[in-house]
């Protein structure tokens, strides 16, 4: 097979250039044959939390770039984002409690708790006032 390829992207903050940034992973995931699973779970986990930095992260108007990196290697798909909106590690946002009904929950949370939950590994750290957050999800 290969040692290891990677995509490097860069987003400005906004909601639409996020479905371009989306396809442009999913081709790349197709062109090198990775499994449907593991597309999905990339798209899914930028989707959540590219939707929650542009939302929630930055507290004035102005243009924030956001940085993309994905690496397919043999045995794993390595997503790093990086962007300097307020702090925010996904990690410790709590848990939804998966026991109440629909109704009762609060709105939000989910998505994250669905990334953690697809993810084989989550790091996020906080450097010259970037979040720097990485994912990966095995291959097979």
């Amino acid at each position: 097979m290969y040692q290891a390829d990677t995509l490097r992207l860069s987003i400005q903050n906004e909601l639409a250039d996020l479905t371009s940034l989306q396809d442009t992973v999913h081709d790349f995931l197709e062109r090198r044959a990775a499994q449907a699973e593991v597309i999905y779970n990339v798209r899914l986990t930028l989707e959540e939390i590219l939707t929650n930095t542009i939302k929630f992260g930055y507290m004035d108007e102005l243009p924030h770039p956001i940085t993309v990196n994905l690496t397919l290697t043999n045995e794993e798909a390595i997503l790093i984002i990086e962007d300097d909106a307020a702090a925010f590690d996904p990690q410790t946002a709590p848990k939804p409690d998966l026991a109440l009904p629909v109704e009762l929950r609060p709105i939000g949370g989910l998505g994250l708790y669905l990334v953690r939950s697809l993810a084989s590994r989550m790091c996020y750290q906080r450097r010259d006032d970037k979040n720097i957050l990485e994912v990966r999800f095995p291959r097979s």
